[in-house]
């Protein structure tokens, strides 16, 4: 029996055999990067990537090895060479909310964080961003998204973005591009989600898999997410699949992250670049920690203390 159908059995994993993309090759020209991708099913990836995790797992905690066995599969199989396995392609974007009208009155700007926990089916019990997912075409659309190429990227995107965040349930409301369609016209998404960028490619060391991580710029004024944090939070729905939190966007929060021992790889290398070129990001992207700070009431108190200061 495959190891996707016994991981479902005996781990009792919710996986779904839908076609997804896999990653082939990667190249970069003056108008931008290029992804060469081929379609398969989710289960080719299980059974031949997921394996190199469990493996893993199996030598670290059970045989006591500190590097990977010289018969395990690691030694046997180039990881670099994308001809030997499925290597699934997943899409990361980490959501920065900005111009949120704090509880204090201040405006300010945060991020959302996501921690796995319930019926995913990766990166259990770890922080990552949201929304994230592994990149599929749906299905009464797959040659459409085929031709589409980068523009699919986004679409990927906007499905998870409405099933991690607004709590629409993959299965039932996403499958279509119909259905879907609807949902991103209903939530605003083309206009709430327009400022997504690329920020890098990431091989997973542990499942094998490609990581293609972005950053997308929401305006809270006249957003569909909500324009309060009281507000947003009240909107985020979330699935079975672990808590959606609003953080602090600021140098100190993305340090933490990048170095906190649940995060996931794909959270961690990419905080990491992020803190290390902070100012130059924040400025490029316009987005700051805090735009304004509530205004203090000028009374007769405050204007004793302050005199009793002048020289």
């Amino acid at each position: 029996m495959p190891f996707s159908y016994n991981s479902k059995e005996y781990l009792e994993k919710t996986y779904f055999n839908k076609p997804t993309f896999a990653f082939k090759d990667f190249s970069t020209t003056e108008k931008g990067a290029i992804l060469e991708v081929y379609l398969g099913d989710y289960y080719d990836f299980l059974d031949t990537c997921m394996l190199f995790q469990y493996e893993t797992a199996y030598e670290y905690k059970y045989l006591n090895l500190k590097k990977p066995s010289k018969k395990g599969l690691r030694n046997n199989f180039d990881l670099l060479n994308t001809e030997n396995r499925f290597v699934a392609l997943g899409v990361s974007a980490l959501t920065i909310i900005k111009n949120i009208t704090a509880e204090d009155g201040s405006v300010c700007t945060k991020f959302l964080l996501h921690e796995r926990i319930g019926n995913v089916a990766a990166s259990v019990n770890q922080f990552h961003v949201v929304p994230s997912g592994s990149h599929q075409p749906l299905y009464d659309s797959i040659e459409q998204c085929i031709i589409k190429g980068t523009e699919n990227l986004m679409l990927t995107i906007k499905r998870e973005f409405i099933e991690e965040i607004f709590g629409h349930e993959e299965t039932e409301n996403t499958s279509s591009i119909e259905m879907l369609n609807e949902l991103i016209v209903k939530y605003n998404l083309d206009n709430v989600l327009k400022d997504t960028y690329l920020l890098s490619v990431g091989f997973h060391p542990l499942d094998t898999h490609i990581d293609v991580f972005a950053i997308t710029i929401i305006n809270a004024i006249g957003s569909s997410i909500g324009t309060t944090e009281k507000e947003i939070i009240s909107k985020i729905k979330g699935k079975n699949e672990g808590e959606v939190t609003l953080q602090n966007f600021n140098k100190g929060t993305i340090k933490n992250y990048a170095e906190h021992h649940k995060a996931t790889v794909s959270l961690k290398s990419n905080f990491q670049f992020i803190y290390d070129n902070y100012d130059d990001i924040i400025n490029q992207l316009n987005i700051y920690e805090v735009t304004t700070r509530p205004t203090t009431k000028n009374t007769t108190k405050n204007k004793k203390k302050r005199n009793t200061h002048k020289s």
